[in-house]
């Protein structure tokens, strides 16, 4: 950058040839580029400005490089032709031959740096009459290209540049550029100078004890008044400040700094201001040709001032130390020393001093704020040494014991010497310098100690003995473990279980907020560990542990919570099944009953004891109701307890006691069972689907019979006919009602046979009994049947297929026998017992016994009466022939056998 006058370019020349285009009115008149332009001259061509007239321009042109540039020589010719490239002048001459001042170079600058480079073609206008103005030219002209002379004062009333400006319209435009300018540049040459009361080697000699104020000035020389100067004050710590402070009337900034009581060491001060309009513009000469314009280049920076290094204060020696405890966190009682680091010291001198160790304090805000002064050091360790060539120097002191719980503060101190301070380390150095002695417990309470299969567990854990924080670092806490097992027990209190190596069922993780430690040091959290253990785990134990993890800078404590205590560790219950048979399938109605159930527990709890109860319901009018009615809106007939004691196979098998009924109606009679619950064993209720072997069916059966002739002689032959009603074949079948249109009964084989499972065996067993002596009146209506014979005697099962819907079934004729010739003669009666046996071998028995008057002949004494009378109708009406048709068994003579017919 050349820093010359314009003078150092060559005397600007005049009386140009007069064919050469004019500068009329402040304008310039075109005329064509020099012929001679090679390719690294600067062409010129005009860029921004507006046409006075169609031959004065007032504007910018644009050179090489993108620039533009406005006119600086009013009585020379247009600029088109050829420059030199653009160098910077912070002296200029104008062509009226005045120097121009500080302030008008640096107000030219401004004007260049602000609107020059613009593409607004009235702001170009504008900065070329403003150019004018601030170049100085008040007389210009009278022998140039400016035909009388001209004055470009844009304030002259009568002025060449006023006239002109408001011509275009740019008049207060210009001005208002002017008066920005002249306000906001100056006289600075942009050097400096920084000086302090106490710098080395400064005025003021020196050095600044603490307390003392540190003044430092900045001179500024041609900056003005209202500047912004900013100091930065670099404490010996290596912190900074900032401070801003405006130049005054004597172009002077002035910093006044009070040093701290805490501020030993070596402090620093620099100064700067950026950014102020001030540099010099930059100008381009016609190559060769002094009849051309000289151009002013929108070209500038803004210019900045700064001291780097700044002052240097120098103060007394005042050495300073800090230290950092050996460790933050302890689970215990242990033993600390103290890492000290000591710096600002003189170099090369010996120090001594001492390190304090106090506590326990029951919390970190006392460790931190407690005045120490006059309390009982829990230890001392002193140290020495030497400090290097940077004034630095660090020891290691000896241990120290701390024993009882809570929090323990170093506190260091340096002796003094002639040459250095004594220092005392101060309440701010406290929180590297503490202890924490302390031991976090925890608990944990299950949420149910005995638990169902699918119930769901979890756990809520306190812990206690927690502090926030240590030397004002947070102290986290992280529970880590969970929910270990299953392990199978013998008991369902987990007594002795041992969980080592148990699998983990559920995991907890979990950090501590900082707000969930309470101001006694406590902390609980609840529902951690969920978990619902699977119908695979009945039987077994699981527990929850943990570990507390507390952490604090690079410092961990761990405690261990393991999983078996009783509060934290839960029974998984067995879901015994019961299964019962009731002690008879089959009752005869209308005669008490005692009833009973027969139970089978298994999966119960090996060694628990069981009870329950089942309650006995009915009658019942058909099986499905028997099946399916709930039982919860009904009075139960009776109830029975059931005890026992669960066997090492995990079952139990017994029977309840009796329940009786004293008169039981006919139907159906259900048992229903309830185990009740254990601290081993879920409660059991018997479902619906359980039923059938609970089930008893209550008959009242009834036989009829009719003898073939009520009177016989010798030589005849009697028969009966017999019938069976209120009785079924199967179990399940009765009160059910035969579906419409069912005809088999018209066919015993086209009878639904029934299961095995549920059918009830009927048999039939007597025959015919006699003879025995008529009554006193000569008839058989009083005989004396005790000890008659039974002279054909017979047993028959009933075919199950015979039961087909109807209530009551005829057995055809049964038992034929003839009267021998020479037999006794006397009273003949047939009598029969009806047996019923169920799948479970449960019994009912009916009898019909003999003498009653339709199954009852007599063989007369006198004269033999011959009725010729034919075999009267059966119950249903039908003949003896009919009915052994229908029934389908015919009973010849002693023996009875079975013949099958067709309808």
């Amino acid at each position: 950058m050349s820093d010359h006058p314009h003078g150092a370019w060559g005397r600007r020349l005049a009386g140009l040839a007069a064919g050469l285009a004019v500068v009329l009115a402040g304008g310039l008149v075109a005329v064509a580029p020099s012929t001679d332009a090679r390719a690294d001259d600067t062409a010129i061509t005009e860029a921004v400005g507006l046409w006075e007239t169609s031959s004065s321009f007032h504007g910018a042109y644009s050179v090489q490089s993108g620039y533009l540039a406005f006119c600086d020589s009013p009585d020379k010719h247009a600029p088109y032709g050829l420059f030199w490239d653009a160098e910077q002048a912070c002296g200029w001459q104008n062509d009226q031959g005045a120097w121009l001042t500080r302030a008008q170079i640096n107000q030219l600058a401004y004007v260049m740096s602000k609107w020059g480079a613009t593409s607004d073609n009235t702001t170009a206008a504008g900065v070329r009459f403003a150019v004018y103005h601030l170049s100085g030219y008040t007389d210009i002209g009278g022998g140039g290209v400016v035909p009388a002379h001209s004055n470009y004062d844009l304030w002259n009333p009568t002025g060449y540049g006023r006239a002109h400006a408001a011509a275009v319209g740019v008049l207060e435009l210009a001005q208002a550029m002017v008066l920005e300018a002249e306000a906001n540049a100056n006289n600075w040459d942009g050097t400096g100078t920084l000086t302090s009361n106490a710098a080395d080697g400064g005025p003021g000699g020196g050095p600044v004890g603490l307390g003392d104020t540190l003044t430092t000035t900045v001179t500024l020389p041609g900056i003005g008044a209202g500047k912004t100067v900013v100091f930065t004050v670099i404490h010996p710590d290596g912190s900074t400040t900032s401070h801003n402070v405006a130049t005054d009337g004597a172009d002077q900034a002035v910093l006044d700094y009070q040093i701290p009581a805490g501020g030993t060491g070596n402090w620093r001060v620099t100064a700067s201001i950026t950014g102020v309009p001030d540099s010099c513009p930059w100008f381009m000469q016609p190559k060769g040709d002094a009849s051309l314009q000289t151009l002013i280049v929108a070209r500038s920076s803004l210019r900045d001032w700064s001291d780097p290094d700044g002052l240097r204060v120098r103060l007394s020696a005042a050495p300073k130390a800090s230290s950092v405890t050996s460790v933050q966190l302890l689970d215990g009682p242990g033993q600390i020393y103290d890492d000290v680091l000591l710096w600002d010291g003189l170099p090369g001198a010996g120090f001594t001093g001492e390190a304090v160790l106090y506590g326990p304090f029951a919390s970190d805000y006392e460790a931190q704020n407690a005045d120490v002064e006059g309390l009982t050091p829990v230890a001392r360790a002193s140290f020495s040494g030497v400090y290097d060539q940077d004034g630095k120097a660090s020891v290691r002191t000896a241990t120290a014991d701390a024993q009882q719980p809570g929090f323990y503060v170093w506190v260091e101190g340096i002796d003094g010497t002639d040459a250095s301070q004594p220092f005392v380390a101060p309440k701010e150095n406290r929180r590297p310098e503490t202890t924490l002695v302390f031991g976090p417990e925890i608990s944990s309470r299950i949420s149910s100690t005995v638990v169902d299969a699918g119930a769901e567990l979890s756990d809520s854990f306190t812990l206690t003995g927690l502090q926030a924080t240590v030397g004002g670092t947070a102290v986290s806490y992280r529970v880590t473990g969970g929910l270990y097992g299953p392990v199978a027990s013998d008991s369902p209190a987990c007594e002795g279980v041992d969980f080592t190596g148990a699998p983990k069922a559920a995991v907890v993780d979990h950090t501590l907020a900082a707000g969930d430690i309470g101001a006694d040091g406590t902390a609980t959290v609840a529902g951690q560990g969920a978990y619902r253990p699977p119908a695979a785990a009945a039987g077994s134990c699981y527990s929850y542990g943990y570990q507390v993890t507390a952490t604090a800078g690079k410092d961990t404590v761990t405690v261990s919570h393991p999983a078996g205590q009783a509060s934290q560790t839960a029974f998984v219950r067995v879901q015994p099944k019961v299964a019962t048979t009731v002690s008879a399938q089959l009752i005869l109605a209308g005669q008490p009953v005692s009833l009973s159930d027969h139970w089978l527990v298994t999966g119960c709890f090996p060694g628990s004891e069981l009870t329950g109860r089942t309650d006995l319901y009915g009658p019942f009018p058909n099986w499905e109701q028997s099946q399916s009615v709930d039982f919860k809106d009904l009075e139960p007939l009776g109830s029975a307890g059931f005890a026992g004691v669960c066997g090492a196979d995990g079952t139990l098998e017994g029977d309840s006691e009796d329940v009786t009924v004293d008169h039981p109606d006919v139907g159906y009679y259900v048992f229903d069972e309830h185990l009740d619950g254990t601290p081993a064993s879920e409660p059991f209720d018997a479902d619906k689907p359980d039923r059938p072997g609970e089930t008893t069916l209550a008959l009242a059966p009834v036989v009829e019979s009719l003898i073939s002739d009520q009177s016989a002689e010798r030589g005849s032959t009697i028969t009966d006919g017999a019938w069976i009603s209120h009785a079924v074949a199967d179990l399940r079948a009765f009160g059910a009602s035969p579906e419409a249109g069912d005809d088999t009964a018209a066919d015993p084989e086209a009878a639904v046979s029934v299961s095995d499972a549920t059918v009830i065996r009927w048999t039939l067993a007597g025959g015919l009994y006699g003879p025995v002596g008529p009554d006193s009146s000569g008839t058989c209506e009083a005989s004396d049947w005790i000890g008659a014979g039974l002279v054909v005697p017979g047993e028959r099962d009933i075919d199950p297929a015979w039961f087909t819907g109807e209530d009551r079934i005829g057995l055809g004729v049964l038992g034929d026998y003839t009267i021998p010739q020479y037999g006794e003669r006397g009273c003949y009666s047939y009598g029969y017992t009806l047996t019923g046996v169920a799948p479970d071998g449960s019994t009912i028995t009916v009898d019909h016994p003999v003498g009653q008057p339709p199954q009852t002949t007599i063989v007369p004494f006198g004269a033999m009466i011959v009725t010729g009378t034919p075999h009267p109708a059966g119950p249903a009406g039908a003949t003896a022939a009919g009915l052994a048709a229908a029934g389908g068994v015919l009973l010849i003579g002693l023996g009875w056998r079975t013949v099958r017919r067709r309808a």
